[in-house]
Parts: C-alpha cells; sequence; structure tokens
C-alpha cells in the first residue's frame, strides 16, 4: 500500500520522510491495539529507510558547478 502511495507521490527530501516517520511513531504511542502499534512501528521504520536511501542519493550526486562570481547576479 504504503509502496503504490510513493509512486503516485514521490518525495526526495529526507526531513519529510523523517517528519512521517516520527508522525508514525507519534500515533504507534496513542495506539491501544498491537496490531496497530506493530504496524504504525513498520510503517516509520520503512519512512526512515527512505530517509537514509534519499540522503544516499544525495551524497552519490556530484555537486552542481559553482558560477564564476560575476556570472552569479
Amino acid at each position: 500500500m504504503l509502496q503504490a502511495w510513493m509512486t503516485r507521490n514521490p518525495v526526495s527530501n529526507p526531513a519529510t520522510y523523517k517528519e512521517y516517520a516520527a508522525d508514525c511513531l507519534t500515533a504507534m504511542r496513542a495506539a491501544v491495539l498491537p496490531e496497530v502499534k506493530a504496524m504504525l512501528l513498520g510503517m516509520a521504520q520503512q519512512w526512515n529507510e527512505f530517509a537514509q536511501r534519499a540522503e544516499n542519493r544525495t551524497l552519490s550526486q556530484p555537486a552542481a558547478p559553482e558560477l564564476p562570481k560575476a556570472d552569479r547576479n
């Protein structure tokens, strides 16, 4: 289900993924049913994995060339 949502609504910002993970953990703490807690924990772990992958992609991409000072304006 999450995979289908991600395909339709791509996010590439690691901070956004981490925010979603934190939201899942907050909901998990408020949940009563063990099954719901387990599902939300799994979702938080998946969001954190997405964040790590996005960070790795960012680190592996070469930096954009810097423009000479005269061309920055």
